[in-house]
């Protein structure tokens, strides 16, 4: 089964050249757009069934979770609300 896009897209972000400073006034919608991206990931895993693929959107979703997991921190240290 080829992969699709959408998978390839989620599996390698940033080609387009997207960076976002992180602070106190983006930190909730990043938080937000990585629990997004993890549900859109997971639900893709349902479908793919290549081992390669499916190893690489869990890659994916660990990297997004550590990301998640230092940005709820940081949140905390600045006492916003998650």
């Amino acid at each position: 089964m080829p992969v699709s896009e959408r998978a390839l897209d989620m599996v390698l972000p940033g080609l387009k050249g997207e960076r976002v400073m992180l602070n106190k006034y983006n930190i909730k919608d990043i938080i937000s757009d990585h629990q997004r991206e993890i549900d859109e990931i997971r639900a893709e895993l349902t479908i793919t069934h290549t081992p390669h693929a499916r190893k690489a959107l869990e890659d994916r979703i660990s990297y997004l979770q550590d990301n998640m997991y230092r940005y709820k921190l940081q949140a905390k240290a600045w006492e916003i609300e998650i």
